[in-house]
Order: C-alpha cells, then structure tokens, then sequence
C-alpha cells in the first residue's frame, strides 16, 4: 500500500512539474490546450480518454492556482487561462 500511495504522489507531482513548466513556456493556456499537449506524456492512452483526463488536471490546476503557483483569466472566447504568476 504504502508502494501505490508513493508513487501516485510522485505522479500527481510529476503532473504539477510539467504543468508549471507549460505555463512557463506558453504563457498560458487553456485546459485543453494541456490535456492535449501534456496527455501524451503522462500515460498511454486513447485520445477518447482526454475528457476522463481533464478531471484530474482540473484538480492539479486548483491546487496550483490555491497556492499562488498560477493565477486564471478568461480569455476572449470565455474560457479559462492558467498563466504564471
């Protein structure tokens, strides 16, 4: 148990990096622009699995947007921007 709980910490971890990263490169982005772009690195699996995907990044983005490590704007079509802060 104690193997699982680590390395799920290590991946939620790993997501944070390469989201910060993202931002950092970017300037911003949408969540589908991260999904779409990050996905492939984290996992294998189909495209038709992003929507399941984009629920655990949507808590990774909080998380990072809580602790002052992104901050959210809405762009011109009403979406939702992460940027650095």
């Amino acid at each position: 148990m104690a193997e699982f709980i680590s390395e799920s910490r290590n991946y939620c971890l790993l997501v944070e990096r390469k989201l910060l990263d993202f931002a950092q490169t970017t300037g911003g982005f949408t969540l589908r622009e991260a999904v779409n772009r990050l996905g492939p690195t984290l996992g294998r699996w189909p495209m038709t699995a992003n929507q399941d995907f984009s629920y655990g990044m949507v808590g990774n983005l909080d998380s990072l947007t809580k602790r002052g490590l992104l901050r959210t704007e809405r762009n011109a079509d009403g979406f939702i921007i992460w940027r650095p802060t």
